[in-house]
């Protein structure tokens, strides 16, 4: 088998992960096809011929909806030996003629998988090891990221991703920390999606001090209180009221209208 696409998505969307692979690879004109299981949580995109390379300099991960990460020129490693996997994964690493900025060790989003993310931790600095002895670790966070896609502690796929074409989270599944002291639960939702789709640097232009907000249909609060916390001046349109803790911050203008 040729070195293949690895797609991770949401257990339950291989379906429409695959048509949308299937489209853009079609529209790189790089034929192939997808191997999929229903629930699995992941899929493969495999081209026909060896044409990885054109495929991953057409592919832009900012235009996939379904897919949380491409993972590029991925290649299966089985058989993995119980008292010395790392050095067959390093092995496998160093073919791609590339240091790496990190390794992840990564399963599947689903609860059968779960069970290998104790694995995955433990396995995490002799990985790691492994690579540094043969030098293919690298301080400059803009190198290529390693991914180790583990289907089971004998069995893994191995390949890379650039990080401005990829999503920046292990598995590709934000990972925020919870937000006290908000009036809703909704607050992690607006949290979640200021992280997914504006980059850093977006950020860090519309999130700051001097800027003013719109919350229409605020009640109770909790994107009020996500951009508050920003610094943001905040117009809060709802005719329900606000938690006491949103107003007292003093950015909050409170209209009481549909």
């Amino acid at each position: 088998m040729h070195p293949s696409l690895l797609l991770y998505c949401r257990p339950g969307f291989e379906k429409e992960c695959a048509q949308e692979i299937t489209h853009h690879a079609a529209a790189a004109d790089v034929p192939g096809y997808v191997k999929s299981k229903p629930d699995s949580g992941w899929l493969l995109y495999v081209p026909h011929e060896d044409t990885i390379a054109r495929l991953q300099q057409q592919l832009h991960f900012a235009d996939f909806v379904f897919p949380r990460q491409l993972v590029q020129r991925a290649t299966l490693v089985e058989n993995l030996p119980a008292t010395n996997r790392a050095a067959p994964l390093a092995d496998i690493a160093a073919r791609f003629g590339l240091r790496f900025s990190c390794v992840w060790l990564e399963t599947a989003d689903t609860n059968e998988a779960k069970e290998l993310s104790a694995f995955c931790r433990k396995f995490q600095p002799h990985m790691e090891k492994a690579l540094r002895t043969r030098e293919l670790l690298s301080d400059d966070p803009h190198a290529p990221r390693l991914h180790i896609f583990f289907i089971d502690s004998a069995t893994a796929w191995v390949g890379i991703t650039e990080p401005g074409n990829s999503a920046a989270w292990p598995m590709g599944i934000p990972r925020l920390k919870a937000v006290y002291g908000a009036p809703s639960r909704s607050a992690q939702k607006l949290a979640e999606a200021l992280q997914v789709f504006l980059t850093p640097a977006e950020r860090e232009e519309r999130l700051h001090e001097g800027i003013t907000g719109v919350d229409l249909g605020a009640s109770p609060g909790g994107w009020t209180w996500v951009l508050v916390r920003h610094g943001l001046q905040v117009t809060a349109i709802d005719n329900g009221k606000l938690a006491p803790e949103v107003m007292a911050s003093g950015q909050v203008e409170h209209l009481r209208a549909d």
